[in-house]
């Protein structure tokens, strides 16, 4: 009976950083000394790391491209090769992917860079072609890196051959009706 009431270890266990107490660093008592907690965190981490391979680390296929739609993703949206795929018309709606626009995103400073003369250096129309940048609407002086911007056909890019746009055709009737 003595064995029932014995109390059962945690699955998650609760150890401070800190002082390795038994409660969070949040609840430390202790000064915090920030090295200490790295390295403890760190510590588990790895033990973390070697008991359970993966488990802080995500699958994601390598071969994969935004912008271009494989065979099987073509199967697996039951699209048809000269389909266009449904994010493409809600990219027309919504804009450019977010997450994609902040990777091209090349900041400004706005000062202005002056030569040993004083004069100040002009823009290089050369340079901005290899490493194209455009300008934002926004009032920040955020440009973008051209080369970052993914195409996305029927969005930002021809449509390839024989791709129909049906949006709009359905457009098209619905406005001659």
């Amino acid at each position: 009976m003595a064995e029932l009431d014995a109390p059962k270890p945690s699955r998650s266990q609760r150890q401070c950083f800190n002082c390795k107490g038994d409660h969070t660093v949040q609840e430390c008592t202790e000064v915090i000394n920030v090295a200490v907690v790295r390295k403890n965190k760190q510590e588990l981490l790895s033990r973390q790391s070697t008991a359970m391979p993966g488990l802080n680390s995500r699958y994601h296929k390598n071969d994969c491209t935004a912008g271009s739609i494989s065979s099987e993703l073509r199967a697996a949206m039951q699209l048809e090769s000269e389909e266009l795929p449904p994010f493409v018309y809600n990219m027309r709606e919504l804009g450019y992917p977010p997450g994609w626009l902040l990777e091209a995103e090349n900041e400004d400073s706005g000062l202005t860079v002056y030569n040993s003369e004083g004069v100040a250096v002009e823009h290089d129309e050369e340079k901005e072609k290899e490493g194209a940048t455009l300008r934002s609407k926004s009032p920040s002086n955020v440009r973008y890196d051209v080369r970052k911007i993914i195409d996305y056909p029927g969005f930002n890019a021809p449509l390839p051959a024989g791709v129909k746009d049906v949006r709009k055709l359905v457009e098209k009737r619905m406005h001659v009706t």
